[in-house]
């Protein structure tokens, strides 16, 4: 079956959502490979929120781990949940716009000091641009269908999960260029 994704703000502890926003507002799937390219719609919504702004950022699958120690009462029981479960009870974020290319051309991790130039991204055959926001960012991939199959040699696919991101125009003094080598045929 297929797995579907929330773009999720965590509080700064990274514990808590505080916001979600849903792909099908946006004319979008829901599976990590229907919106995860640049120019598309959805994400670029969700890079409004971040703009010059990093808040701890996941793309959460509706298939990824559990969050240890939080539970939903459900027929009088305990149940684990994870945090695309956990936004039912928190209120969906919908950005009104997106975000101008020109300014979210660099996708910032403030917690490591990378950044990406989205310029700079391979095209694959079609001349489509992975979008490295969810990829980096993605918390269950390879766990359903729609996720990136493509190789990662270097595990990149939610390294930057948690992080605090943002997106800009400028990059801050300092902070030194990731390797984003994705591609998907």
């Amino acid at each position: 079956m297929g797995q579907y994704y929330k773009g999720i703000l965590l509080d700064k502890k990274k514990e808590n959502v505080i916001g979600w926003v849903s792909s099908y507002k946006y004319s979008g799937g829901a599976k990590l490979m229907e919106h995860s390219w640049i120019n598309n719609t959805y994400v670029e919504s969700f890079e409004n929120l971040i703009c010059n702004n990093p808040m701890p950022v996941v793309w959460g699958g509706d298939y990824a781990d559990n969050e240890p120690g939080v539970f939903i009462i459900y027929d009088n029981e305990e149940h684990l949940v994870n945090l695309y479960s956990m936004c039912e009870d928190i209120t969906e974020l919908k950005p009104n716009k997106e975000l101008d290319n020109k300014k979210s051309r660099y996708v910032i991790n403030h917690d490591t000091k990378e950044f990406i130039d989205k310029k700079m991204i391979t095209k694959n055959s079609y001349g489509w641009q992975i979008h490295p926001l969810p990829l980096l960012t993605a918390e269950g991939n390879g766990r359903g269908g729609g996720d990136y199959t493509g190789e990662d040699t270097n595990n990149i696919i939610g390294s930057w999960a948690r992080c605090s991101i943002s997106v800009s125009e400028k990059l801050p003094k300092g902070y030194k260029e990731f390797n984003f080598n994705l591609i998907e045929l």
